[in-house]
């Protein structure tokens, strides 16, 4: 990512934060509806909503991914260990686009544009485009 991606996504991410709760609603609303299998792996929803607040620290590492791969490495070990799987990622990244899509206009007074008239990827999608999607 370049450090202008990078920045768009911090300042992108820093909008999510006072409506975190309500995104992250939206975001296990849309992933279990798109893989109702998944909703076993999460015991507790209100617990599992705070903890969608890792994503701070994914976000923040973005300028020091060095620092950040081993964190994240160790966040994927534990995925592993509570039934995720390889594929289960794409799916995930998936609802986590929509529901960034979804709060856009929650988070500025401005409409969002429709994907069809970007001009470019968004940053978001810059190192999610890279996870394993669900085949359809």
């Amino acid at each position: 990512m370049t450090s202008d991606q990078i920045r768009l996504v911090q300042e992108s991410w820093a909008k999510v934060v006072p409506i975190a709760d309500t995104a992250a609603d939206l975001f296990y609303n849309k992933l279990f509806e798109d893989a109702p299998q998944l909703r076993s792996l999460f015991l507790d929803i209100a617990d599992q909503k705070k903890k969608l607040v890792m994503l701070d620290v994914a976000v923040a590492g973005l300028s020091d991914v060095g620092s950040l791969i081993p964190v994240v490495e160790s966040l994927g070990q534990r995925h592993a260990r509570y039934g995720v799987k390889e594929a289960d990622y794409g799916t995930i990244a998936d609802a986590l686009l929509w529901t960034r899509s979804a709060t856009r206009g929650m988070m500025s007074s401005r409409p969002p544009k429709p994907p069809s008239t970007r001009s470019s990827p968004a940053p978001w999608s810059t190192r999610a485009s890279k996870l394993p999607r669900k085949k359809n």
